[in-house]
């Protein structure tokens, strides 16, 4: 596993832990009374969730990818253009 591999995995652990104790204390202080959450607005923050994960991997599977198709000469050529 290379550095930046490593690197990914370990903020996608961290983001995860971080998503964990909110749901934690925000179910804490649902319990408690101290906030008022219909069903409503818990199937939304789980549908914004969830788009927003798909969302953040799409583009990081962009942003990650490889480009395939072969590069034309001005692209392949040197930094003033010349080879």
């Amino acid at each position: 596993m290379d550095s930046n591999a490593s690197r990914r995995l370990i903020m996608k652990v961290v983001t995860a832990l971080v998503v964990l104790v909110a749901a934690l204390i925000a179910l804490m202080a649902t319990r408690a009374g101290l906030i008022d959450l219909s069903p409503k607005n818990i199937f939304m923050g789980m549908f914004v969730l969830i788009v927003g994960g798909a969302l953040l991997n799409m583009v990081q599977a962009f942003i990650s990818s490889d480009s395939t198709s072969p590069q034309d000469d001005s692209m392949a050529a040197g930094p003033e253009g010349r080879n």
